[in-house]
C-alpha cells in the first residue's frame, strides 16, 4: 500500500480540513478509510489522495518517559507518558487514573519544562528530583537528600555523598527528638 493509518493530507483547494487515515482494506477500489477533524469519514481511493490531497510529512518529534502533554480539548485531563513501546502507537499514556496506548497529533501540545538554569546534572535524567519530591509531597530533608545521590556523580562527587548523609543525619535527629 502507498500510504498506512496515521498517515495525514491537507486539502489542496484549502476548501476541506486535513484528513487522516484511521483504517486500510487492501482489497477494496477505495482502500484507505479517512476521517477528517470535523468527525467525517470516508473511503477514499490512491488517485483522490495523489490529486486532490497532499501529504503532511510527520516531524517525527521524539519524546521521552514523564512529558507532559496538554490537550486542546477543554474537558480532557492533562496526560503524561509512562511508557514507550514499538509498533504504530508508541506512547502509553496516562491522566492519573487511566493508561491507554494512544498517539500524540495535533489534539496535544507538549507542556514545556522549566529549564534549568545551572549545569545539566538534572536535565539527563528521566525524573527530576524536585518534581518527584514535590508530587510525593516530601520534606525539605527528604528532597535534599535525593536531590544530592541523584546528582552526586555529574555535580559535586563525594561532596554531595557527604551532604546527602548530613541531610539524613539530620532528618534521623528530628524524627527521633519528635517522636517523644
Amino acid at each position: 500500500m502507498k500510504y498506512k493509518i496515521g498517515d495525514r493530507f491537507k486539502n489542496n483547494g484549502d476548501i476541506y480540513p486535513d484528513i487522516e487515515i484511521i483504517d486500510i482494506n487492501k482489497n477494496a477500489v477505495f482502500p484507505y478509510w479517512t476521517r477528517d477533524d470535523a468527525e467525517n469519514e470516508e473511503w477514499l481511493k490512491d488517485e483522490i489522495l495523489d490529486n486532490e490531497y497532499t501529504k503532511i510529512e510527520d516531524t517525527k518529534m521524539k519524546y521521552k518517559i514523564g512529558d507532559r502533554f496538554k490537550c486542546v480539548l477543554v474537558s480532557y485531563p492533562d496526560i503524561e507518558i509512562i511508557e514507550i513501546q514499538d509498533g504504530e502507537f508508541p506512547y502509553v499514556l496516562t491522566d492519573g487514573f487511566i493508561s491507554n496506548d494512544y498517539k500524540l497529533d495535533k489534539r496535544f501540545t507538549k507542556i514545556e519544562e522549566s529549564e534549568q538554569v545551572a549545569g545539566d546534572h538534572y536535565s539527563k535524567l528521566k525524573i527530576d528530583p524536585y518534581e518527584y519530591s514535590m508530587v510525593n509531597n516530601l520534606n525539605p530533608l527528604q528532597m535534599n537528600a535525593i536531590k544530592y545521590i541523584t546528582r552526586y556523580k555529574d555535580k559535586n562527587g563525594i561532596e554531595d555523598l557527604k551532604k546527602a548523609l548530613h541531610t539524613i543525619n539530620r532528618l534521623i535527629d528530628y524524627e527521633q527528638r519528635t517522636k517523644i
